[in-house]
């Protein structure tokens, strides 16, 4: 059976579903039709957040931490807790991308640790999270210098 992902809408969780024959009865997907079209708004708007904080170095600073505190709060409200590690690790890129580099520390560190509880030492993203380690810490080198 396949997993359907967390932060999926309600007709793409159904449809991954319902191909292995299961029709899911959770709180979230038997909940009336204007309970699940917020959820699923929600849900897509942490999937722009996610994209627009791909482009932070296009994004003034305080833009970027109002983003960051909204994807916490979705997440907050779609009870999505396991999938903070990759929005940490992601608000860890954007403030890397800003060169705020005491933000990105802080979201890296939270991102590398959590990969390791879910994951363990040789997770599915340990290439990416060590290289993130490289560019943070060259940044702070060059920092530093300067």
């Amino acid at each position: 059976m396949t997993d359907a992902p967390l932060g999926y809408t309600y007709e793409e969780r159904k449809g991954i579903l319902q191909a292995w024959g299961f029709q899911c009865r959770c709180a979230l997907c038997s909940a009336h039709t204007s309970d699940r079209d917020l959820s699923d708004q929600r849900r897509e708007r942490l999937l722009e957040i996610h994209h627009l904080l791909g482009q932070a170095s296009e994004l003034s600073g305080p833009r970027v931490k109002e983003l960051i505190y909204e994807a916490l709060t979705v997440i907050e409200q779609e009870q999505l807790h396991p999938q903070l590690v990759e929005y940490y690790q992601q608000f860890a890129k954007a403030y890397l991308m800003r060169n705020e580099l005491r933000e990105a520390r802080e979201f890296l560190e939270k991102a590398d640790s959590m990969w390791r509880v879910y994951g363990g030492d040789e997770h599915e993203n340990v290439e990416e999270i060590r290289g993130l380690w490289k560019a943070l810490e060259d940044a702070e080198w060059d920092a530093e210098e300067n």
